[in-house]
């Protein structure tokens, strides 16, 4: 990708690669600012071939904290400090002080309140992110909806620039697509419909109610819930299943994303699931659907108003709090909602999307 300028960018997060969908495409915005390096997690068997990607493996938050700020230091031309999500701020705190002259691009891609959060580590996520917020020439938000919510809430100081989650899954290594049949053969060789929420088995995700609608369709479709949770809430979800009496409830548990992909492009219709018990969740901003959309997949979402919105506007798939008639409707006129899908896949691009964003950051920087 064409580079917007040259400038040294150094990009610090705390997310892991492997299951990180936002933090990747956010790489790619670093890469078109200008010559980037990356601080990020990893798993064991990270899969990149950036040569500038320092990737800390497993090991606890202060370490993750000191050798950031170590490789920083070592770091010896920092123009552009960018920033993603809460946990990278402290290091990088430590890193405006030390590289005075830097400018500061953060991603606030949740929205956290303090009054709304019921745990104290999360309290102090939101007080370490008003400190943050004061200091940055860039904020980075997920959709209109919130970029206007952190103007009022906020009072920032710094210029607000929207970037969608609009992303696909990729896959490289084609080998594993046989592996990947063979474990999940007593799915897909069913003749049903496949349906797909990636939100793994949160309760706050609302993953009870979709199961008892699930309960309510009878046999003749599958639910893969993808992407793990507590314990607590497998437990309960477990239980749930054994009180309903379904057995077309398949728990998954985190995947990489060449896995993800493959048990994506094998469903029929995607659930993206968000609750309404506050602000981050009200107005949620999801990867989700537009990882179904380059999938072709429609969507059956929650009637939170930036999904409802898109869906309606769209004609992807229906908005439905308690799933069982969005699901049905989908069923009903699949190939129309297919059609709607596949055109919409056509007219988005995620290489677009990071080049449009990366021209209003460089903008929004000469700016500040």
């Amino acid at each position: 990708m064409k580079k917007s300028t040259s400038i040294n960018v150094l990009f610090i997060s705390n997310g892991i690669w492997e299951y990180d969908g936002r933090m990747r495409e956010l790489t790619k915005v670093a890469d078109a600012l200008g010559d980037a390096k990356y601080i990020t997690r990893a798993g064991k068997n990270i899969t990149t071939t950036h040569t500038n990607h320092i990737s800390i493996i497993g090991k606890s938050y202060l370490f993750y904290i000191i050798k950031t700020i170590i490789e920083g230091i070592k770091t010896a031309s920092v123009d552009v400090l960018f920033v993603d999500n809460r946990k990278a701020i402290i290091p990088s705190l430590f890193l405006i002080f030390i590289k005075k002259r830097c400018k500061v691009i953060y991603d606030c891609r949740e929205l956290y309140l303090c009054k709304e959060v019921g745990h104290l580590t999360g309290k102090i996520g939101c007080f370490f992110e008003s400190i943050m917020l004061k200091k940055v020439d860039v904020v980075l938000c997920a959709n209109n909806e919130r970029a206007k919510l952190m103007n009022k809430l906020y009072q920032l100081k710094g210029e607000l620039v929207v970037y969608q989650n609009i992303r696909k899954l990729n896959s490289d290594v084609i080998s594993d697509h046989k592996e990947f049949e063979r474990k999940y053969s007593h799915i897909f060789d069913k003749k049903t419909i496949k349906l797909i929420s990636t939100s793994g088995f949160l309760i706050s995700r609302r993953t009870d109610i979709l199961i008892k609608a699930i309960a309510m369709l009878g046999n003749n479709c599958d639910l893969l819930l993808v992407g793990g949770g507590t314990e607590k809430d497998k437990k309960e979800i477990e239980r749930l299943i054994i009180d309903l009496n379904v057995n077309n409830v398949h728990l998954v548990n985190k995947v990489k994303e060449s896995e993800l992909k493959f048990l994506v492009s094998r469903s029929d219709i995607g659930i993206v699931s968000y609750g309404s018990n506050d602000l981050n969740n009200k107005y949620c901003a999801s990867g989700k659907i537009f990882e179904f959309i380059f999938e072709g997949l429609p969507v059956v979402t929650t009637e939170n108003r930036p999904l409802s919105c898109f869906v309606i506007k769209n004609k992807i798939g229906v908005s439905d709090n308690l799933y069982f008639n969005g699901i049905c409707e989908v069923m009903k006129n699949y190939n129309y909602y297919k059609d709607k899908v596949n055109v919409l896949a056509s007219q988005i691009s995620p290489e677009n999307n990071i080049h449009e964003v990366a021209k209003q950051i460089v903008f929004k920087l000469k700016k500040s």
